[in-house]
């Protein structure tokens, strides 16, 4: 149940990304937000945002929700009793925030993206959070990646590689036991990818409404089909 809360979860949050519009029809979410933004895309280039979100506590453990950056850049999905603090917090409290990238990545390997710092705190009495149970990071990226590495303890490990993760048109998604600071990876002597110049359109204005149309025509679709499944049947005709 709870890998099919998180998939969808992911995949809605993926879907209400903000599009870009062209003539020519639908592309890919709108330019990545760096916080260290390659010299070709500097002047197109939005900061990256955070986001911050609480979760109610039972007992010293958190009910299930999830957080994304206002960007939608980075997110955590949490199930319930996934974090436990002290008994005595009602809530625990998430943040997450772009930093930059800790040194010493693994050879060959190079950032995709951001760096994230995801923190928690238990309130009242910012008591310490552990993962009790484990919660499923997401990441946007500009390319695909080939990993997510986490930092913590002063060194990199690996949280998942692209074989096992969860990805969508934009993102890659993975489980994790422990929180700290997250970044999508990739081997840039492989891939040999350089980041593309942001797309421009004079349809760009439109790009604030397409998550809300997204919304509309789910809902129609619903509606509809709920519609047909209730409405009943056609009575079958008496013989003669």
């Amino acid at each position: 149940m709870y890998r099919r809360f998180a998939a969808l979860v992911v995949l809605a949050c993926a879907l209400a990304a903000p599009l870009s519009v062209q003539a020519d029809g639908l592309l890919p979410p709108q330019p990545y937000r760096y916080l260290h933004p390659p010299p070709a895309l500097a002047g197109a280039n939005s900061p990256p945002e955070s986001g911050s979100a609480s979760l109610k506590a039972l007992s010293g453990r958190a009910s299930a929700g999830y957080l994304f950056t206002k960007d939608t850049q980075a997110g955590l999905i949490v199930p319930a009793g996934g974090l436990v603090t002290a008994p005595s917090a009602t809530s625990i409290r998430i943040q997450i925030q772009p930093v930059e990238t800790p040194p010493n990545l693994p050879r060959h390997y190079a950032p995709e993206g951001n760096a994230y710092h995801i923190t928690t705190v238990g309130e009242p009495g910012n008591s310490a959070v552990r993962v009790a149970r484990p919660v499923n990071l997401t990441l946007r990226w500009p390319h695909p990646p080939l990993a997510i590495y986490e930092y913590v303890g002063g060194k990199w490990q690996q949280v998942c590689y692209s074989d096992n993760a969860t990805f969508t048109t934009s993102t890659m998604a993975c489980p994790t036991s422990s929180l700290g600071i997250f970044t999508a990876v990739t081997n840039p002597a492989l891939t040999g990818i350089a980041p593309a110049p942001a797309a421009s359109s004079r349809f760009a204005w439109l790009n604030r409404f397409i998550p809300v149309i997204i919304v509309l025509v789910v809902a129609i679709l619903v509606a509809v089909v709920a519609l047909i499944t209730m409405r009943p049947g056609k009575k079958s005709a008496k013989g003669n």
